[in-house]
């Protein structure tokens, strides 16, 4: 075991006493010298040499002894305190490994922050690369039984789910149009999406060592032939036992993934305050500093967006249909290399869950053109469609829309027509129309 010398300071009132000792036996006392003349006497008397004799007879030799003796100590005391110095270095060569090995811990938030503010890319449900900093939802989970948490991220198919594990960021899943719930500290997520006509999917996992690991995937759907079908783990099952199951684990859910932080909200959360440091999206030939809205959350009816700049100007759109905006995003939709704004709103309806609606704006200096689909296409403006970024290209398309819109008879929801459309930098088109047929 390496020990540290311990260095101690000598009181003042023991080296005084120290000094007085030593002067009086350097004076000598008469008894003292009667007592050593007596001991030499004896000494003589008994055959035995004393030190003055043998001083007397060699001299020399006894000088070569004494410089032997003195130099010999002098080399003892020089390795003592080698060895004490070796042992002090040694001591803080093994404090800087430690200090170097603690400096060496991971931190979760720092990693974090470099993957959202540098070229972080993760990739969606259709194996596409999308950049992490122009996502605009966040939120900070617990979803294992660890100290450090994951975070959640939603990119225009949906959420996804990051993680850190090794010292690095990891995607660990991203989930598509699906609602993602989890309960807290066990590791255990569910995603979940209702179709139209009673039809579901959900899918279960466990978060383990850094793993999404799956334990359920089941579906309520009706097949070709018609026949409905409630499947769970490839087994069929029937309906009562599928939403008796489902239910069970959805009400083991403690956490919902919903609307979470901005981009500039989760990177003060760890640690930097983009306002701060001057982070601003450049769109068209202008600084836009933000973009914020009102919707039907907070009693506006249709929602308005405000479009701010930084010499002052706002400019207020207001969308079409009451709705809730659930993401904002910056993306060149029109290939000229300059992001357009594109607005995801969830349409307030009755006939399916998730109806998202997208609005398109083109920003060239400090003014904002709509340039959404139904200004190109008549057909689209007088009916509300249901709009996906699709993931099939088309000819020279910048961006193409898989779009359906719906009616409803006797209660139940239908498909009324579906459209492909796509924006080949004059603006929009229709490439592909499947109409339901009458009767």
């Amino acid at each position: 075991m390496m020990m540290n010398r311990i260095k101690r300071k000598i009181p003042q009132c023991v080296l005084l006493l120290f000094a007085i000792m030593t002067v009086l036996n350097g004076c000598g006392s008469v008894d003292q010298d009667k007592k050593n003349d007596s001991e030499t006497v004896s000494a003589e008397q008994n055959g035995q040499k004393t030190y003055s004799d043998m001083e007397e007879e060699n001299p020399e030799t006894m000088k070569t002894e004494e410089t032997k003796t003195e130099e010999q100590g002098t080399e003892d005391s020089e390795t003592k305190e080698d060895g004490g110095a070796q042992e002090e270095e040694n001591t803080g060569d093994d404090e800087g490994e430690i200090n170097a090995k603690q400096q060496e811990i991971p931190d979760w938030k720092s990693a974090y922050l470099e993957f959202l503010t540098g070229d972080g890319e993760i990739e969606n449900c259709a194996g596409e690369m999308v950049k992490i900093n122009e996502l605009t939802n966040f939120q900070i989970a617990y979803v294992d039984d660890d100290e450090i948490p994951e975070l959640f991220y939603e990119e225009p198919l949906g959420p996804g789910l990051l993680g850190f594990r090794d010292g690095e960021v990891i995607n660990l899943s991203a989930f598509g149009r699906n609602e993602v719930w989890y309960q807290e500290k066990t590791g255990k997520l569910v995603t979940y999406f209702e179709y139209i006509a009673g039809s579901s999917y959900l899918w279960e996992a466990c978060l383990t060592d850094g793993e999404l690991k799956q334990l359920v995937s089941a579906s309520a759907d009706v097949p070709e032939e018609g026949r409905h079908q409630w499947i769970w783990n490839d087994e069929e099952i029937s309906q009562e036992k599928y939403e008796l199951r489902r239910d069970e684990i959805l009400g083991q859910m403690t956490h919902c993934f919903g609307n979470g932080m901005s981009f500039d909200e989760i990177c003060k959360e760890l640690g930097k305050d983009m306002a701060e440091s001057n982070v601003t999206q450049e769109a068209g030939n202008s600084l836009l500093k933000e973009v914020t809205w009102e919707d039907f959350n907070d009693g506006a009816g249709e929602p308005v967006l405000h479009f701010s700049f930084n010499n002052g100007t706002v400019i207020d759109k207001k969308l079409q249909y009451l709705g809730i905006v659930q993401n904002v995003q910056y993306m060149d939709i029109t290939g000229d290399g300059v992001d357009e704004i594109v607005v995801d709103t969830d349409m307030i309806n009755t006939v399916r869950d998730d109806f998202t609606i997208l609005d398109f704006f083109r920003i060239e200096g400090d003014t904002v053109e709509d340039i959404s689909p139904f200004h190109d296409i008549p057909e689209l403006k007088d009916t509300a469609w249901c709009m996906e970024i699709s993931q099939e290209p088309f000819n020279d398309c910048t961006i193409v829309l898989d779009m359906e819109s719906y009616g409803k008879m006797a209660g139940v929801s239908y498909i009324d027509c579906m459209m492909k459309i796509g924006f080949d930098g004059s603006g929009w088109k229709v490439i592909s129309k499947q109409e339901r047929p009458e009767g």
